[in-house]
């Protein structure tokens, strides 16, 4: 039985690698009861530390499985020119590009899902290639598709803790505990203004300022300004005129 076996591209030397690479050494092996000496496989250095080396990896693979009879060039030229164009494709917004890791687990799960169901290479016709079909079809392949997306972008450490823009912190007291969820504390109040209330009868903010000597000038009685409306602060009071002409029966 003939097994299909992965190639991996470092596995892949050019002719000028194998021509230049040092001459191997003798070993001794015992063969049918035997001891002979015979020479090393040569380990043969193949640089994929680029893409282009990777693809030219891949295609001297393509020559290579052609020669075996198992898959043409052709149909093996087209798969490795789509994972290559999912490597060159632009992600969507939030999203990674795909790694070369990606693209070589795509490819290692093709040979994979091959073998898996083309257990037996030997075929009744000696002239036909039994792994044509199943590579024809890996680029549709849905098990394939899945390695060849692009991830999610990992969240930022600085954005993960910032605040929402519109979420309340809480106060908490001497304590440490909080006095409730959501709840802010306003600007502190003046001495003078102690112990009358911070909102009118419509429920609005008063304006701390306009009821002091200085006064405000922010806005018209009665009026809006960034600290609150401006009226009285005088509890039960709240007409146009400030907390100081209410204290002088104006």
């Amino acid at each position: 039985m003939k097994v299909l076996k992965y190639l991996k591209p470092s596995k892949c030397p050019s002719r000028e690698s194998e021509v230049l690479s040092a001459k191997p050494e003798k070993e001794i092996a015992v063969e049918q009861n035997a001891l002979k000496l015979r020479d090393q496989k040569p380990a043969v250095a193949t640089d994929t530390s680029s893409e282009f080396l990777v693809y030219q990896a891949l295609v001297r693979r393509c020559v290579a499985y052609e020669f075996a009879r198992l898959i043409d060039f052709e149909t093996q030229h087209k798969w490795v020119s789509w994972l290559f164009k999912m490597l060159a494709k632009q992600p969507p917004p939030g999203y990674n590009k795909i790694s070369m890791a990606q693209v070589l687990a795509c490819d290692q799960a093709a040979f994979a899902y091959m073998a898996e169901h083309c257990p037996d290479l030997r075929h009744p016709d000696r002239d036909a290639y039994p792994l044509q079909k199943l590579m024809a079809d890996m680029s549709t392949n849905f098990e394939m598709m899945i390695y060849a997306q692009p991830l999610p972008k990992p969240a930022s450490s600085s954005s993960a803790a910032r605040v929402a823009p519109y979420q309340k912190t809480q106060q908490k007291n001497k304590d440490g505990k909080g006095k409730g969820k959501g709840k802010t504390r306003g600007p502190p109040m003046p001495r003078e203004l102690v112990g009358n209330p911070t909102k009118d009868a419509k429920g609005r903010n008063i304006c701390f300022a306009y009821n002091l000597p200085g006064g405000c000038d922010g806005a018209s009685p009665d009026q809006m300004c960034p600290r609150g409306a401006h009226v009285c602060i005088k509890a039960g009071c709240h007409q146009l005129h400030s907390f100081q002409h209410h204290k002088s029966g104006n």
